[in-house]
Order: structure tokens, then C-alpha cells, then sequence
């Protein structure tokens, strides 16, 4: 279990090849700003900086609300539940999601998840710190294809999924109040209560969104770290538990040590 609070993490291959793990959050909120001071010189320091997908190629494929209108990938809705899905965002949140209803519920719900974070930025976080890696010429990477999220979105479009979406729209406050925390839990570098928060929301589908998609990111962050010094930038719930970066870098012979940026100081804590 992790007993320090950082999001972010040294790895250091067998061969003494430096690379780091940052654990980031897809957010406009001015708030978590405040966590990157510090390691922009260490993705300067390395020569590729890794997304979780490339930003680039993951931009040519925002779905439009008329793209998904096969029956085995659209979600599917009485008119009722969709007028009154609806009609409580308008009033909750003041978004219209009513040309999204072919589209699979995870990405309505990110669009209400979005809605309630704050927007005091032009750009995610994920996207200032690609562009900060653009500008001082790192080589760019991603650690899963475009296809492969595409894949696991048809996936995830479920009768579960769409379950999860009729229960946001009846209960708003728990949402509201989900989101708070998680913004709170990750100001605080929380990774742990990060990782029990996300495995209270996101339920089952947990498995597909963390669970089999670390293994494939390890993989890839491994083939790359054991050549290059690598910044690599995940969503911060895919670092720690059982399936986590951290511990999946540390089986591939990794030393997994968190940084705490106050004072360069790093404190070497064992990754069970």
C-alpha cells in the first residue's frame, strides 16, 4: 500500500535510464494548476513525453452527436427516460444533451462530469503539459492507440452504462459531490483515496477502464523507458492498487520512488 502522497513518481530502468510517472486529471480547473510548477523541468529534462494517448491522433476523432447510429453501439432510451435525463441537466447543470442520444452514455456522462469541474482554462491539464512538451521538441508519444480506446468505448457501451447514466440524472448531488472530493482528494496527492473513489464510481466497469488498460500502458511505458528517458502523463487513478502503474513498473524491475517536489526532496518508499 502507498504510505506517501505524491502524483509524482521516479522510475529508473536496471540500466540507470531516468524516466517519471505523473499522475494528471483531465480537468480545466484552475486549482490543479497549481501541482505542475515543479515538473516542467522534468519533462524538459527527458527526451519523450508520453500521453496516455497521442493527443494529436485522438483529436481526429471526437465523435460527432450523428456518428453513432449502429444498434450495437448507440445507446438506446424510451423517450421518456431520455426527455427526463434531459431535462435534468438543462436544469442542473444548463447543457443540452439532447443530440447526443446515439452516442454511448460515457461520453454523456464525461460531458456532465466536465460541466462540474471548473473551466478557468483554455486547456486541460493533459493538453498544457502535451504542449509544454511540443514546445522544448520532445519526441511525442502515446501509450494506447486511438483504436484501442475506440474498441474499449464500444465496449463500454452497455446496458450498465446506461443504467449508470439514468441513476446520475436522479441523484445530481451525489454526483456534484463525488466530483468535489475527487478534486480535493487529488489537490491533497492522494493517490490512494483517488483509487478508492474511483472504484466506488466507476463500479464494474472499473475492470475495463483501469484494470485492462494498465497492463497494456506498462508495457508500452516499458518499451520506451528502456531505451529513452520518458515523462510519462496517466490519469492519476490508473497509478496506484493491485493493477497499478506503479506496482506493474516495479514487477518489470523499475525503482518506483515518489518525488515530493517541496525542496527537491525525494523520499524512496517501498511499491508493494
Amino acid at each position: 500500500m502507498l504510505t506517501y502522497k505524491t502524483l509524482t513518481w521516479s522510475l529508473e530502468h536496471p540500466s540507470g535510464i531516468q524516466s517519471y510517472l505523473f499522475g494528471t486529471m483531465h480537468v480545466q480547473d484552475a486549482r490543479i494548476y497549481s501541482k505542475i510548477e515543479g515538473i516542467l523541468p522534468l519533462i524538459e529534462s527527458c527526451d519523450v513525453y508520453a500521453a496516455e494517448m497521442h493527443l494529436e491522433d485522438a483529436a481526429q476523432f471526437i465523435p460527432n452527436a450523428g456518428d453513432s447510429e449502429d444498434e450495437d453501439v448507440a445507446e438506446r432510451y424510451s423517450d421518456h427516460q431520455w426527455e427526463r435525463i434531459v431535462k435534468a441537466t438543462k436544469k442542473h447543470f444548463s447543457i443540452n444533451i439532447d443530440p447526443y442520444r446515439n452516442m454511448p452514455s460515457i461520453f454523456v456522462i464525461q460531458m456532465i462530469t466536465m460541466s462540474i469541474m471548473g473551466k478557468e482554462h483554455a486547456q486541460s491539464l493533459d493538453q498544457f503539459l502535451w504542449n509544454h512538451a511540443q514546445h522544448h521538441g520532445k519526441e511525442m508519444k502515446g501509450l494506447e492507440t486511438v483504436h484501442e480506446q475506440m474498441d474499449l468505448l464500444g465496449i463500454m457501451s452497455t446496458t450498465e452504462r446506461t443504467q449508470d447514466l439514468k441513476t446520475m440524472s436522479r441523484n445530481f448531488s451525489r454526483l456534484k459531490n463525488q466530483i468535489h472530493n475527487l478534486i480535493e482528494r487529488y489537490m491533497d496527492e492522494d493517490l490512494m483515496g483517488l483509487y478508492h473513489q474511483s472504484r466506488m464510481s466507476l463500479g464494474a466497469a472499473r475492470k475495463w477502464m483501469v484494470n485492462h488498460r494498465n497492463p497494456i500502458m506498462a508495457e508500452r511505458l516499458d518499451q520506451m523507458a528502456s531505451v529513452n528517458s520518458v515523462f510519462a502523463a496517466v490519469g492519476a487513478a490508473h497509478l496506484p492498487g493491485k493493477f497499478g502503474l506503479l506496482r506493474l513498473m516495479k514487477h518489470k524491475g523499475y525503482k518506483v520512488v515518489p518525488l515530493s517536489l517541496v525542496g527537491s526532496e525525494v523520499i524512496d518508499v517501498e511499491v508493494e
